[in-house]
């Protein structure tokens, strides 16, 4: 006959795991599986398995025990990996023994072989990649395996006791797919909320960063400035006649032709370099730690290649060609606006002399109080870029 007391525990300890779960998922989007991730998860996760180690060696149910801890050090490994299962499995026994009873040693090899399972089933299922519940009921199996065999070494989960022995693998049971669901459902959260991010900071024509990156990247360059000493250089670019090609061709061919410039632009500058699609035909390009020389042999690279491509068809040849603007920063206290603006004076003295040319900017560092206060200018709303 099942235990009634079985309820009580896990009533309690639902809540502790959903405490759990938003941790998780709060640790995720804070270190973004980087540095100390791991180990973040481990001590979060220790803690909790401490608190139900000691709330369950005052439990009326003596199955929780040992099954709560367990499940909560499996899927700190399952989830986190080697470093985060020895950290809570490490926190977890020595709750086991401040307590200090019989059990303890046997308590202990459970919580040992939990960690174990939990990275072997890491291996094998890779939970952060989606999958189903069926993947928490293999889970389940393995462990509860692991702690009727432990768990007979003690005196409180004995196998003749049916009672004792229906309520701890429910125990079991129930903690695994309540809290490995919720720990799933914050990744599938997570990405998400990448996803949006991403999103928010691409152009879907062309997959290039959109004006809001670049708005935010450039003011992050600017500021590398002063820590590297080294230069920073923009270049503005604009389709010449682009126009013509939608109206010639159809708005269908002009979205093909800005693909292809974009895949153009990527293959002829630096993988340090950035490119973005600012809008219409106009695209940009950050070159970091490039001074002017440089720049303007990476912008006259662009309209060399540019000009002799075809970005028609094989039956239909389409080639254009880009007036290109150029403006470069020395100092960080260039204001971005005022960086842009120079490149874009560049690019509108390209277009007015005869187009399909590259020209350079005057020292954008003249002039500075004029843009200081201009929050009219396309590059005020700027935020910080998410990568």
């Amino acid at each position: 006959m099942l235990d009634p007391s079985v309820f009580m525990v896990l009533i309690d300890g639902m809540g502790l795991m959903a405490l759990l779960a938003l941790a998780y998922g709060s640790i995720g989007r804070v270190l973004n599986r980087g540095r100390g991730y791991a180990e973040a998860i481990g001590l979060v996760f220790g803690l909790g398995a401490v608190a139900t180690t000691l709330g369950g060696a005052t439990s009326p149910l003596e199955g929780s025990y040992f099954s709560l801890p367990s499940v909560i050090v499996a899927l700190a490994a399952g989830f986190a990996g080697w470093r985060s299962a020895t950290l809570a499995g490490f926190m977890a026994s020595i709750a086991f023994y401040f307590v200090g009873d019989m059990e303890a040693a046997s308590a202990v090899l459970t919580i040992c072989g939990s960690a174990a399972i939990g990275l072997a089933w890491r291996r094998f299922t890779r939970p952060q990649a989606g999958g189903s519940a069926f993947d928490f009921v293999s889970l389940y199996l393995m462990l509860a395996a692991n702690i009727m065999f432990f768990g007979a070494l003690g005196s409180s989960v004995s196998v003749s006791g049916v009672s004792v022995l229906s309520s701890t693998l429910l125990t079991c049971l129930i903690a695994v797919l309540s809290l490995g669901l919720m720990m799933r459902r914050e990744d599938r959260l997570r990405r998400r909320e990448g996803e949006l991010r991403i999103d928010a900071l691409t152009d879907p024509l062309t997959g290039l960063g959109n004006r809001r990156a670049f708005e935010a990247l450039l003011k992050v360059e600017l500021a590398a400035i002063a820590r590297q000493g080294v230069p920073l250089s923009m270049l503005l670019l604009d389709v010449d006649h682009f126009k013509r090609i939608n109206d010639t061709h159809g708005h269908e061919t002009g979205d093909r032709v800005l693909k292809r410039l974009a895949f153009v632009l990527r293959q002829n500058v630096r993988d340090a370099d950035y490119v973005f699609r600012l809008g219409g035909e106009e695209f940009c390009v950050l070159l970091p730690g490039a001074g002017r020389a440089a720049a303007v042999k990476v912008a006259e690279r662009i309209r060399r290649v540019t000009g002799s491509a075809n970005l028609g068809s094989a039956d239909r040849l389409l080639s254009v060609t880009f007036s290109i603007g150029v403006s470069t920063a020395r100092t960080s206290a260039i204001p971005h606006i005022r960086l842009y603006a120079s490149a874009d004076s560049a690019l509108y003295q390209a277009k007015t002399h005869g187009r399909d040319r590259v020209c350079q900017a005057d020292d954008p560092s003249g002039d500075l109080e004029d843009y200081e206060l201009r929050e009219d200018l396309p590059l005020a709303s700027a935020r910080r870029f998410a990568t």
